[in-house]
């Protein structure tokens, strides 16, 4: 009995040790919480408060004079919009500027650390990384950024009080001019285009929009392919840009090779306009230039890669692509030897009936026979000139009851001319008439 009375108060106790335990981490917890640094204990940790340097209304900013190490530039503000060096012609981007403006009318830091500094030397502002001097309608202020602490910020003086700023109020005046420069070239709106032009060092093309179709008017008349249009000139169109900012107003354009007459033009459906011309070709970009500018810019060789294109690679590539549901059957010519080969298609409801000179074949076999057919490429178009002796020659029997003819004349080797009845004369890959006639012979 003795024992285990013992044994109770040996419990008692222990219960009693670990109630006083979690008292003791409990009030130690609420004090973690609720303590309070003091102002030295605050700096003793590295933390600093955030203070003003300068602030004044944007509004009354007119213009910054900016100088680093890339040399030294002026933005001014004009109304609604920012000029760079008094030049209208630079395109600058608005919304960096604007931030600038703003940037410069609320400076803040993370410690003041001078006011009326006499002795700039020791925060290297007597040979400073950069300096702005804002012109503000009643006045001017000066910034300059300094030497580097060892946490990375930087020593920042507005006129003559030094400040410690954070590494990017510190790098504020570091950019270049080309920083705050507009980067794109043309605004275009690729599914308002109409009309697009271009010169190269092939043809000089020009492609005109008739409804949803895009047509070739110039070298020829022909019908345009939309996947070859939109994958060479569409998907590019709106994403020309400048990657380097090669000179101002250059006097002397011919270095650039601007006399070669290149050019690419843009016009839209509200009639705006837009033309630029293309010089030489230097490394992977193009020298370029607005109209109306002789600022020279480079630009991706890629984005503009098709003013090097012919007209007939706007096409499908073939000479005649005629749809197997738009005939009703062919004739095609072997002219050497004098054979003709009749292939007909007799439809009855979803029902089609396929022969070869009035045998009934496969679908199979007939498609595999009209995919060859239709499979002869172009190379360019003929602009005029004269085949020799016809080789070949297809008719195509269309359901509206009438005839597409297409004649292969030789021409130079492994060439022919081909003349599309109605859609013009064509440079067409004898191999590819061969491999036709090859198909229906066998």
């Amino acid at each position: 009995m003795a024992q285990k009375e013992e044994l109770m108060i040996t419990g008692k106790k222990t219960i009693i040790a670990l109630v006083a335990v979690v008292l003791v981490l409990c009030a130690g917890i609420y004090f973690a919480l609720t303590f309070n640094k003091t102002d030295d204990e605050t700096e003793n940790t590295g933390e600093s408060n955030i203070v003003t340097a300068f602030e004044k209304d944007v509004s009354l900013l007119e213009s910054v004079e900016i100088t680093n190490e890339n040399g030294t530039f002026t933005l001014e503000k004009s109304g609604d919009e920012y000029i760079a060096n008094g030049d209208k012609g630079i395109e600058i981007s608005k919304t960096r500027v604007s931030f600038l403006f703003d940037e410069i009318c609320s400076v803040t830091a993370e410690k003041e650390v001078e006011k009326n500094a006499e002795d700039l030397s020791k925060y290297s502002l007597n040979t400073p990384k950069c300096t702005a001097v804002a012109h503000f309608s009643d006045g001017d202020v000066t910034f300059k950024t300094g030497g580097q602490t060892s946490a990375g910020s930087y020593f920042f003086s507005v006129d003559s009080d030094v400040y410690i700023v954070s590494t990017s109020k510190g790098e504020l005046f570091a950019n270049p001019l080309s920083y705050y420069r507009n980067t794109k070239i043309l605004n275009v709106d690729t599914e308002k285009l109409t009309h697009i032009a271009f010169s190269g060092d092939s043809d000089t093309v020009t492609l005109v929009k008739n409804g949803e179709e895009w047509k070739i008017t110039s070298p020829v008349n022909a019908d345009a392919y939309l996947g070859s249009v939109s994958e060479n000139i569409l998907t590019k169109a709106g994403n020309i840009s400048i990657v380097d900012f090669v000179e101002d107003n250059a006097e002397d354009l011919s270095k650039y090779g601007f006399s070669s007459g290149k050019y690419v033009y843009f016009e839209d459906s509200d009639g705006k306009k837009q033309k630029i011309f293309v010089g030489a070709k230097n490394g992977e970009n193009y020298y370029i230039m607005t109209e109306n500018s002789k600022n020279v810019y480079a630009a991706p060789y890629d984005s503009l890669s098709y003013i090097n294109l012919k007209a007939v690679n706007f096409t499908d590539g073939f000479v005649c692509l005629t749809n197997i549901k738009d005939i009703t059957g062919l004739d095609i010519t072997d002219v050497k030897n004098g054979k003709t080969y009749k292939l007909t298609i007799e439809r009855n409801g979803d029902n089609e009936t396929y022969k070869k000179d009035g045998v009934e074949v496969t679908s199979e076999k007939f498609k595999d026979m009209y995919q060859k057919i239709i499979a002869v490429k172009s190379d360019d178009f003929a602009f005029g000139r004269n085949g020799n002796e016809k080789v070949c020659e297809i008719v195509y029997h269309m359901n509206d009851g009438s005839d597409l003819r297409v004649e292969f004349f030789t021409l130079e080797p492994r060439r022919l001319l081909a003349r599309v009845s109605g859609k013009g004369e064509y440079i067409a890959v004898s191999d590819d008439v061969d491999s036709a006639l090859a198909a229906v012979k066998q």
